[in-house]
């Protein structure tokens, strides 16, 4: 009969524990850093190469779902004030409208959830890059689109060359700000809802013949599910 030493048992409960209250810390704090920098003016300009790639992120997931579904990307583009678009042919139409906002969010939410194991959080970081410069290359066609692709890109592999501990903050900070952006470009396109800005809500409104603002309701209601689903994860679920 196979005996366990519980004491021995304990300064790995004790450990874990340390872990899972470090990263909710960090997480904490880098929700307030996102919330107090993207409401001061001064720094806009410092975290405007991140608006740019949460844009990239968001045309990237349009043009993925068009791949995934049989289709080709025609080109990317993003222009200098953080709009962009993707133009594709074939693939579901239906599908790549609605993988810009829904994509994001959950990009935001899986990246939250994802890095409660920190051993992931350096190999996440160059994977992403290197898809980042990958899509760069291949399908944007814009010299800001470009630019914020491979920069970003290589700025997420170098990210791995720091502390861990900074390391894994970035990360964090990465994971709030694209999740706190996927809603808040949902209440941008809700105020352009219906003012002849053409959108993805304008184009899912085209396809379905539902009005543009239900599919932002909804695409709201999947941004909030899927970040109270990775927070709640983050507070409650195992950190390794």
């Amino acid at each position: 009969m196979d005996t366990v030493n519980a004491g021995s048992m304990i300064p790995n409960g004790i450990e874990r524990s340390d872990r899972r209250a470090g990263y909710q810390t960090g997480l904490a704090i880098a929700v307030i850093a996102a919330l107090v920098a993207g409401n001061l003016p001064i720094l806009h300009w410092f975290l405007f190469p991140l608006r740019l790639f949460i844009t990239f992120i968001h045309e990237g997931c349009h043009g993925l779902v068009a791949l995934a579904t049989g289709g080709h990307v025609q080109r990317i583009l993003i222009d200098s004030g953080g709009s962009g678009v993707t133009e594709t042919l074939g693939g579901s139409s239906f599908l790549i409208a609605g993988a810009g906002y829904v994509g994001t969010a959950l990009v935001g939410a899986g990246l939250l959830v994802w890095g409660t194991r920190s051993q992931r959080i350096r190999p996440t970081l160059i994977v992403m890059g290197l898809v980042t410069v990958a899509l760069a290359i291949l399908f944007v066609r814009s010299l800001v689109g470009l630019g914020t692709g491979i920069g970003m890109g290589i700025l997420l592999i170098l990210t791995t060359k720091t502390p861990k501990p900074v390391m894994t903050f970035l990360y964090q900070f990465l994971a709030v700000q694209i999740s706190l952006n996927a809603f808040s470009d949902l209440l941008t396109a809700w105020f352009l809802n219906g003012r002849g800005t053409f959108t993805d809500a304008a184009l899912m409104a085209q396809i379905t013949h539902i009005p543009g603002g239900v599919w932002i309701v909804l695409w709201m209601a999947i941004s909030l599910g899927a970040t109270y689903a990775a927070l709640r994860h983050v507070w409650q679920g195992p950190v390794a």
